[in-house]
């Protein structure tokens, strides 16, 4: 997995009208073309964070939901599994077929809609007016399968599984739940994320959710092709920029000490915008935009 920096929110406001708590790899630590598709109004996007298969309930994939720049909660799902899937314990394909030529564009787009069947007890207590967030491939304007010539897997990826022929998914929702362990291949959502990658339930987010992407205009009767998922860790990692920002002084005798100068360095393609020789004291807690390291040299 690419190494990218995290930060956390603490009671960070989400636009859907939430504060957010817990570990995320921040917008200015992202590529350029993730930056460029996830600051596009049309879409709403789900950055994966990170995947393994490790866990006892089958692997956990970990990530964030996107919209307009803003960050609009945290996401965890089953395994990402390309070559063949595991019925029940594997997460619904990304939209990107290359990562190296990525440009902001995705190469597909899921269907959200808005859907009040289901013969699950458990999902509709996240729904809002009796209607849940289902996700669907672009032939499917119901809302209710992921075909596999819609969507970049391997040939016969669902052989042996539930679904029909050419079916690759079917009855993938975004609902609330904590883990893995709350989804057969849905989208678990919330405003709180543990420091295992786990996520506090909460049923209310989740409504909160759906309130708010139907507000923007990205989910309701008619609207398609909004939703977009990347696995982050298939994009290779900005490089660092180092910003030389000073001297280091002596508190004694009030001189710089040779030969040592304070480099900030960043996850973020972005420099600092600090001005060289400021006699401002910086500090651990010295607000900055993006992700730092502090290095003295």
């Amino acid at each position: 997995m690419a190494n990218y920096p995290y930060t956390t929110a603490v009671n960070l406001p989400s636009p859907i009208g939430v504060n957010l708590n817990g570990k995320y790899i921040a917008f200015n630590s992202l590529p350029e073309s993730i930056k460029i598709l996830i600051s596009n109004p049309k879409y709403f996007v789900l950055v994966r964070e990170s995947t393994n298969t490790t866990t006892s309930k089958g692997g956990r994939t970990s990530g964030t939901m996107w919209y307009n720049k803003q960050i609009l909660g945290f996401v965890v799902e089953d395994a990402v599994r390309i070559d063949k899937k595991v019925q029940d314990k594997t997460a619904a394909p990304d939209n990107i077929k290359d990562a190296s030529k990525f440009n902001g564009v995705p190469s597909q787009v899921y269907n959200v809609v808005l859907s009040g069947e289901t013969s699950s007890d458990f999902i509709p207590n996240s729904w809002y007016k009796g209607k849940g967030l289902r996700v669907s491939s672009i032939s499917d304007r119901s809302g209710i399968n992921i075909y596999e010539k819609d969507v970049f897997v391997s040939q016969n990826f669902e052989t042996g599984g539930d679904n029909p022929v050419g079916v690759a998914f079917s009855g993938v929702w975004i609902h609330h739940g904590s883990s893995e362990g709350s989804s057969s291949g849905c989208i678990i959502f919330s405003k709180t994320r543990n420091g295992d990658n786990t996520v506090v339930q909460s049923e209310a987010t989740v409504i909160s959710l759906n309130k708010y992407l139907q507000s923007v205009k990205l989910v309701g009767p008619g609207i398609l092709q909004t939703f977009v998922i990347i696995n982050l860790w298939e994009f290779p990692v900005p490089p660092r920029v180092t910003t030389t920002v000073g001297t280091v002084i002596n508190s004694e005798t009030n001189q710089p000490i040779e030969g040592v100068q304070v480099n900030i360095i960043t996850g973020s393609q972005e420099p600092l915008n600090i001005t060289p020789g400021s006699q401002e004291p910086l500090r651990p807690e010295t607000p900055t935009s993006v992700p730092v390291t502090i290095e003295f040299n």
